[in-house]
């Protein structure tokens, strides 16, 4: 599924102990299933038979690894890459040029410039999501919906390369820009004009 899954093992361990085995009991019990048999009926099943189902954060988190296996089976990497939410609680999903489809990618400039609404803590760290938007209101909308709180949102500008782009379609409503990681060069605040706290 294009995730780091030591990286993710370790995430659990650190957060569930003995209980992180429910992880690889979800997986070995929905590796086989059909997609069409994958149902909110079934993962409560599922949790009613193999799980304690009273420890409400492990379920939800469950639940969203459940779904990660949902679009996973329904349309590969590039499924579970687009169509991930960002309050799911589940492993950071890397996608590469093999598992996209064909775009539009050859419409675009030689080099564009791209907008990524984040939080202040990944615009520290210098390592952004793969996620940009050719379109500065979409970047903003991101920024403020997903990251209100204090520290707010910012919303970075910065320059890729066609050659890097991996996904691209004129008809996507939030002119979407997927690109390979570590490719964004020359990125700048664009919103708040304030220095990071």
């Amino acid at each position: 599924m294009r995730i780091c899954g030591a990286e993710y093992e370790s995430a659990l361990m650190a957060s569930y102990g003995d209980k992180a085995k429910s992880f690889s009991t979800l997986l070995d019990f929905f590796r086989e299933t059909a997609l069409e048999k994958m149902t909110v009926e079934a993962f409560n099943n599922f949790m009613e038979n193999k799980i304690n189902r009273y420890d409400e954060n492990l379920l939800n988190k469950l639940y969203d690894i459940f779904n990660y296996l949902v679009l996973f089976k329904r349309g590969g990497v590039f499924e579970l890459y687009r169509f991930r939410q960002a309050e799911w609680d589940g492993p950071r999903v890397a996608i590469k040029k093999e598992d996209a489809p064909c775009s539009d990618v050859e419409d675009l400039e030689s080099e564009i410039e791209i907008y990524r609404g984040m939080s202040q803590e990944e615009f520290i760290s210098g390592d952004f999501g793969q996620s940009w938007t050719v379109d500065k209101a979409v970047a903003e909308r991101f920024a403020f919906d997903t990251y209100p709180d204090n520290p707010p949102g910012l919303v970075i500008a910065g320059i890729v390369a066609k050659n890097a782009v991996i996904f691209f379609s004129k008809t996507d409503n939030e002119s979407e820009v997927i690109v390979e990681r570590g490719s964004v060069k020359s990125t700048t605040i664009c919103y708040p004009n304030s220095a990071i706290k």
